[in-house]
């Protein structure tokens, strides 16, 4: 890595003041659910600070409040680039009850461009969890991995993994940032860019809303872009769907003006594999520059399966090969896809791609569909039609537009 680009990024990091948030949301998970006792935290991407010009005020949603200390946090740094402050409290509700646990921080950082005036704005996070006797203890989601340093003239995709300890469903969209509660930002517009020969603002966002990939054409993005998912979370109990938490995680994209170069990931393929048949695979990532690299992974195929790997540790030179490999069982066999993301990072910049892995009880090859149509149904809405002639579990539909070439997963 050259000088010059390390002196830069470190004017980057004290423009964007890393003592603000990137990224903040809220957990809970019980502590005694007999008793409705829970450890509520709140995660904040970013340096602990010591000179707040507000305290922080966590609000339950039951009528109490309690001050967040800055002497009661634990802070780590996971060597992907991220700095983690966690602040705790623990907190008994009166009883069964939906309660929307709410905090706010001062302020955002600037230059935040998709908002106004970001510099003077509060971050407002909100978590909803729904205390049931008759639908069991629950804990909410937990983010497994979080990017906000983006090469500028790049396209930005991310594959949020949020891990649930009790195996609930979970579903994804995007919502708007808050300022205070049900205020929003002032002046918020999803991140968006420019039809050239329409003057037009047009969104390249998209957000598949069961597995939370999410992709965003923004070669012609820069500065920041702030965002929400919102994650929600369902238990199927006596054939029935019912809500149990609502996570809103909001965070900021930075685009970063460096010569340093995004590092790679081998090509990984999603795939189906049947009961008790041995599943191997091979990841290799690389970087373009030759800088020292570090490869995680995450996602709940690591949360169900006793996977061996091979383990890597801190950053080291390139290529560097991870290898996964296990045998599903009976127990295993779902509708919906395991997902496995693997995460490259050279210490600024950062990669990932995410591999689906359907595990099936019985050997399957798809019969096409018929009566495939497609029309437009509105401005930039096309809807897709066809007749399922077997039994398959679900559809992968890719994508491309005319900016660019490659096709993307839905």
């Amino acid at each position: 890595m050259k000088k010059l680009i390390i002196i830069s990024l470190s004017l980057l990091f004290n423009s964007y003041s890393f003592a603000q948030p990137f990224s903040m949301y809220i957990a809970a998970k019980p502590i005694s659910c007999n008793s409705y006792t829970y450890e509520i935290e709140v995660y904040k991407y970013g340096y602990p600070v010591s000179n707040l010009l507000m305290p922080l005020i966590l609000s339950f949603g039951d009528g109490t409040v309690d001050e967040i200390s800055l002497d009661n946090y634990s802070f780590f740094d996971d060597n992907n680039g991220r700095a983690i402050t966690i602040y705790k409290r623990v907190h008994t509700f009166p009883g069964a009850g939906i309660y929307d646990i709410s905090l706010r921080f001062f302020n955002r950082s600037h230059d935040i461009r998709n908002m106004a005036h970001s510099i003077n704005t509060p971050f407002y996070i909100e978590s909803r969890i729904i205390i049931d006797p008759f639908l069991g203890c629950n804990s909410t989601p937990v983010l497994e991995n979080m990017t906000y340093l983006i090469k500028k003239g790049t396209n930005y995709m991310q594959d949020f993994s949020f891990t649930d300890i009790e195996n609930d469903s979970l579903s994804f969209c995007f919502a708007t940032p808050m300022q205070d509660d049900s205020i929003p930002v002032i002046d918020y517009q999803i991140p968006m860019e420019y039809e050239l020969e329409l003057n037009n603002p047009i969104s390249r966002i998209s957000l598949d809303p069961i597995n939370g990939s999410m992709f965003l054409n923004a070669k012609n993005l820069e500065y920041a872009q702030s965002a929400v998912l919102e994650v929600n979370e369902w238990r199927k109990v006596d054939g029935k769907y019912y809500q149990m938490s609502r996570t809103n995680l909001d965070f900021v994209i930075y685009y970063i003006e460096t010569d340093n170069n995004t590092p790679e990931i081998s090509q990984i393929t999603d795939t189906a594999i049947i009961i008790g048949k041995e599943f191997r695979h091979l990841i290799v990532a690389t970087d373009p520059d030759n800088d020292s690299i570090q490869l995680n992974s995450y996602g709940d195929l690591f949360q169900f399966f006793d996977i061996v790997h091979n383990e890597l540790s801190g950053y080291n030179p390139g290529p560097l090969e991870k290898s996964i490999s296990f045998s599903p069982a009976s127990e295993n066999v779902r509708p919906l896809p395991y997902k496995a993301i693997f995460s490259v990072n050279n210490k600024s910049l950062n990669n990932n791609m995410s591999m689906y892995i359907w595990v099936a009880d019985k050997a399957h090859i798809p019969d096409p569909v018929q009566y495939f149509t497609a029309r437009e149904s509105g401005p930039g809405i096309i809807k897709l039609d066809w007749i399922d002639v077997d039994d398959e579990l679900g559809y992968i539909i890719e994508r491309s537009d005319k900016f660019s070439q490659n096709t993307s997963a839905l």
